[in-house]
């Protein structure tokens, strides 16, 4: 990407953060006749210290070069970059190299350029056994630009309409800089020029920041992704009042009507108790749609809570054939190269054999002759079969 030069306090001759080659591609051709050798290709990702995509410059002595027309520019100059490691040598051809200065993740060499040349080749080379990254280049004359130092802090976040909004960030702005801010759609959000993100409704949305430059700052631009997902519907498959069974929420998942990171209950049957932490009050357990501890399709429930979100305070709350209903968000995990679901940690226990509540008290009403069991709040508990009931939601045997 050229930017071209001005009368400024610097002059930026050639810079390159690859932001117009997609993932994977290999830089070559062009204005400035890029090249690059064995595998060096561009990554979506942001190791070097600049922002994503960047170019990995492959181990072994692979390297990238490029070929700068000066136009009748000469005299001194600088070269910067960013690369996440100290590995790549830097050789120019048509122009004297001087010592380089590091401070992070950028490096600067000085550059005198005779009259009259009319092109230089750069060219970064890594003989190291470990491949770096490498972004940001730029060849400028006179004083370097200060970064904007715009953020969002994050590339993407998703959250729930009408819950909790605290995975939207505000833009880190600190240097007050003049900035104008857009969204892609603004019926899921909006967005001010302060930076200040407001949801609207269910969907995705781009939010982008964009600095125009001046004479101190470098121009800027920052995007986040936003995923509001919808409120559900208590009474929709998936809802409150209406549970998914495994098998549902496998072909619902499989056929993409369910999508990661939506909330929903699901109902089941515990049948793997994998671990009841009473030190952090949450617990990781397997449910299926019948008491089957062989079951075809299993759920993952994941650092649960217990009823209504309290911590869990002892090993026997729950054990393997009760029946639960649970609720959080839905996602997949990779289990030793496996893909399975779970509901994720934040989740809780919705319901626990038909009770939704902690009982307030601790003393219930038995009638032993096999009547349904009420505790002093009014909910039914269990039958007394053989004498068993519940006391402060521990079972006791008559």
């Amino acid at each position: 990407m050229l930017v071209c030069g001005s009368a400024m306090a610097e002059d930026i001759i050639w810079q390159e953060d690859f932001s117009t080659f997609a993932k994977d591609s290999v830089p070559t051709g062009g204005d400035f006749s890029y090249s690059c050798t064995g595998t060096t290709k561009v990554y979506n990702e942001k190791l070097a210290g600049g922002t994503a995509p960047e170019l990995l410059v492959q181990k072994g002595g692979q390297s990238f070069s490029a070929v700068i027309p000066l136009n009748g520019k000469s005299g001194s100059m600088f070269l910067s970059y960013k690369a996440n490691y100290d590995r790549l040598t830097v050789a120019v051809e048509g122009a004297t190299l001087g010592e380089k200065e590091v401070s992070g993740n950028t490096y600067t060499y000085p550059i005198e350029v005779n009259a009259g040349t009319s092109t230089i080749t750069f060219s970064f080379t890594n003989s190291a056994s470990s491949n770096v990254r490498l972004d940001d280049i730029k060849l400028y004359q006179g004083t370097a630009k200060k970064p904007a130092g715009l953020s969002w802090g994050k590339a993407s976040t998703t959250v729930t309409l009408g819950g909790d909004y605290a995975n939207i960030p505000t833009l880190q702005n600190s240097n007050n800089l003049s900035v104008t801010c857009t969204s892609t759609d603004e019926t899921v959000c909006t967005v001010t020029n302060d930076g200040v993100i407001t949801v609207v409704g269910a969907g995705k949305t781009v939010i982008t920041a964009s600095f125009e430059g001046n004479d101190e700052f470098e121009a800027q631009t920052v995007s986040i992704e936003i995923t509001v997902n919808g409120t559900i519907d208590p009474n929709a498959k998936g809802g409150q009042n209406n549970p998914y069974n495994i098998e549902e929420l496998v072909t619902d998942f499989q056929g993409g009507t369910l999508k990661t990171g939506t909330t929903v209950f699901v109902k089941g049957f515990i049948t793997n108790i994998d671990e009841v932490n009473v030190e952090y009050g949450n617990a990781t357990f397997k449910i299926a749609t019948v008491f089957n501890k062989d079951a075809k399709y299993k759920l993952v429930v994941y650092r649960t809570k217990y009823l209504e979100k309290s911590a869990f305070t002892a090993s026997d709350q729950i054990k393997e054939g009760d029946e639960v209903i649970v609720t959080g968000k839905v996602e997949l995990y990779d289990n030793n190269g496996n893909q399975e679901g779970r509901i994720a940690s934040g989740g809780y226990i919705y319901s626990h054999n038909g009770v939704t509540e902690q009982a307030s008290i601790n003393t219930i009403t038995i009638d032993v002759n096999d009547a349904p069991v009420y505790n002093l709040a009014g909910q039914r508990v269990m039958n007394a079969q053989k004498g068993l009931f519940i006391i402060g939601g521990k079972k006791v045997m008559k």
